[in-house]
């Protein structure tokens, strides 16, 4: 069964209705806890490397603000979608 395609239907899990399916298997937990795992730990490593010296003397909670305000609208409209586009077969097995 097809994934509802586009961040127009459920933005972070990708899977909901279809035009022309009344219902599309959800993915098991473990297999969506893997791909948001996969996406969630290279991203924060990128972007702590990225902001590693502009928020060097900021305090955590300001560091931490600048980083999720960063990557959970890139993981919501951007990154799960593609993951779960990617990775469409195995998350419906």
């Amino acid at each position: 069964m097809p994934f509802a395609e586009g961040p127009s239907v459920d933005y972070a899990l990708s899977w909901a209705l279809h035009a022309k399916h009344s219902f599309v298997k959800t993915p098991a937990k473990y297999k969506m806890a893997i791909l948001i795992w996969l996406v969630v730990y290279p991203a924060i490593n990128v972007l702590f490397f990225v902001f590693e010296k502009p928020l060097q003397n900021a305090p955590m909670p300001l560091k931490t603000l600048v980083i999720s305000l960063i990557l959970v609208p890139s993981l919501v409209y951007v990154f799960l979608p593609l993951m779960t586009k990617w990775f469409r077969k195995w998350l419906q097995e």
